[in-house]
């Protein structure tokens, strides 16, 4: 069945009354959309009415959004995780096929030579954002499949049968294949010019890798092969060097990265308690306020009290995911929901430090940030979080 029976959504409706986990994370998420509203409404006002004529077209944009990410959130916390598991490499390969619409004349669209989104004529998407959740559903259901070092034989007793009866069969039958589902999702950003994505998507992933039965041989090898990785897709264009240069040298901030200058002069004039709703002018000041910077009008508006409080929901959200996934035995179901986990956390914390003068990189706040195709997966990856601890 693709849905649970009838019994089983009422037994899923009354487990959030008994569980104070999923309690958290959905009080949490709620309070995060809420802030996002207020914000993006401050944010958009303006380029609104100057657009279209009226002060709210962002918002209720927005508030659509919300909408459907609230109806898709409940769709995959009643959906049978058993049916997404079974069939998930064919939804990361559609989903790695959409990748590269982008590249489509008529349909794709960027700025220059970065391609991001497809224009459907009535909305436009985002595939990376969809591509998030199923990368992280076929890497769990992947690594569920091997077995555990219980299985080791116990006459291993040397270097060379160690590599021989575990390292080199775990080589062939699982290491090659996860480097292939890598390299071809590494492939699709490189041409997208998004390296900062694939970097947020890997690192999830890397520690899902890290948590399994892997031999430990194999472990360091992926992260030596991972870290080169890295550093070879940064240098390879001048603008990330520049970023990184700016982000270990004040002066090249001041210089080059107009963005985390206006940004830091508004947070900073908000003081304690913030400016008020609506009386901020970063929007006025900062590209992007209601998408990428939607922290530095946090921080303006709503004051040093107002950003603490958005961090701390965001440590608690991850603190509370890591807690859900250590009572969790099931190892798909767990690696789901510690790669969703770190992958929203990391997220976050990732635009939280482009808007206080970090590495600019464009990725927006979870449940605050306008956009549709993030907003709309990461309340699908709330609710894979919770039927995932749910049904273990």
């Amino acid at each position: 069945m693709l849905f649970y029976s009838a019994r089983k959504i009422k037994d899923n409706l009354g487990f959030f009354k008994n569980d104070y986990f999923a309690l958290i994370i959905i009080f949490i998420v709620a309070l995060l959309s809420i802030v996002g509203i207020l914000a993006i409404y401050s944010a958009s006002a303006y380029d609104s009415f100057q657009s279209f004529g009226n002060y709210t077209y962002f918002l209720n944009r927005h508030l659509a959004f919300i909408g459907i990410g609230v109806l898709m959130f409940f769709i995959f916390y009643f959906i049978n995780l058993n049916i997404i598991k079974n069939y998930s490499f064919f939804f990361f390969l559609a989903a790695l096929v959409f990748m590269f619409f982008v590249f489509l004349p008529g349909i794709g669209q960027g700025v220059g030579e970065s391609k991001r989104w497809v224009d459907l004529r009535f909305i436009s998407v985002q595939p990376s954002e969809f591509l998030k959740p199923l990368l992280l559903i076929y890497v769990a259901a992947f690594f569920s499949k091997f077995s555990s070092d219980k299985d080791i034989k116990k006459d291993i007793i040397n270097i060379k049968s160690y590599f021989q009866k575990v390292c080199l069969p775990y080589f062939k039958k699982v290491w090659l294949p996860f480097i292939s589902i890598i390299s071809s999702v590494a492939f699709a950003f490189y041409f997208q010019k998004d390296a900062g994505t694939f970097f947020l998507i890997a690192a999830p992933v890397a520690f899902m890798f890290l948590i399994t039965s892997a031999p430990k041989l194999i472990k360091v090898l992926t992260v030596i092969i991972f870290l080169i990785a890295a550093f070879l897709m940064v240098i390879s264009e001048e603008y990330r060097i520049v970023r990184i240069q700016g982000f270990f040298n004040s002066t090249d901030i001041l210089s080059s990265d107009y963005q985390s200058v206006q940004s830091l002069i508004s947070m900073g004039s908000g003081g304690l308690l913030g400016q008020g709703i609506g009386a901020g002018f970063s929007k006025t000041n900062v590209p992007l306020t209601k998408n990428d910077f939607i922290f530095s009008v946090i921080g303006e508006e709503m004051g040093f009290l107002g950003s603490l409080l958005i961090v701390t929901l965001f440590i608690i959200f991850m603190m509370t995911g890591f807690l859900m996934a250590r009572r969790v035995d099931n190892i798909f179901n767990k690696l789901l929901i510690y790669g969703i986990v770190i992958l929203l956390s990391l997220q976050a914390m990732i635009n939280i430090q482009s808007a206080v003068g970090g590495i600019v990189k464009g990725i927006p706040l979870p449940f605050i940030s306008y956009g549709g195709s993030a907003t709309i997966t990461a309340f699908i990856m709330i609710g894979l979080l919770l039927n995932a601890y749910k049904n273990n």
